[in-house]
């Protein structure tokens, strides 16, 4: 999905047919005008039924969140979504989407199995990708944050994974710094 900022703007009738003529080659769940080289603020999420906002802005959200696995092209991210949106348009009525169920076993990652949320994260994601805000934002980006149960001597050597899994043998003195940046864990 492409990203850049768009501004506000009148999408004539003859633009919108365009981005949908173009569109029409695309095999995904969402995407946007920026997909088809349009520098329109037009979005289409294509769950349950293909719908396309003309302007799409998020009026309200849950202050409930859940940790998302998205990717971004090159690997999967953790990001903090909203389990609910509504969101307001120049051409719907105001529509919400929401998560199914509301537990799930964090562990299992069953929540990647409801398919309201997987709708709610996709508008979420496509107006956040024309509003110029990427999956690594910092206000969308999610970093797990360690606890140390143990301490270490500055010497000793510690076991330290990345959040891509790339693991390093290396003295607890090097680790500290990018333990305490929350992207690596001790395992």
């Amino acid at each position: 999905m492409k990203v850049k900022e768009v501004k506000d703007g009148k999408v004539t009738d003859e633009e919108l047919n365009l981005y949908k003529q173009r569109a029409s080659k695309l095999d995904a769940p969402v995407y946007t005008a920026l997909d088809v080289e349009m520098d329109k603020r037009i979005v289409t999420v294509n769950v349950h039924e293909e719908l396309t906002f003309i302007n799409p802005k998020i009026e309200e959200h849950s202050k409930d969140v859940v940790i998302y696995i998205e990717n971004d092209g090159r690997k999967n991210r953790r990001t903090k979504r909203s389990n609910r949106v509504v969101v307001v348009s120049d051409n719907l009525k105001p529509m919400e989407f929401s998560a199914d169920l509301s537990n799930w076993k964090t562990d299992d990652y069953d929540f990647l199995q409801d398919i309201g949320l997987f709708e709610c994260v996709l508008i979420q994601r496509a107006i956040d990708a024309i509003n110029g805000i990427d999956i690594n934002h910092p206000s969308i980006k999610y970093n797990i944050q360690v606890v140390n149960k143990e301490d270490f001597n500055r010497n000793e050597k510690v076991m330290i994974q990345s959040e891509d899994g790339d693991m390093q043998y290396i003295k607890y003195k090097k680790a500290k710094p990018l333990l305490d940046s929350g992207q690596y864990k001790i395992v």
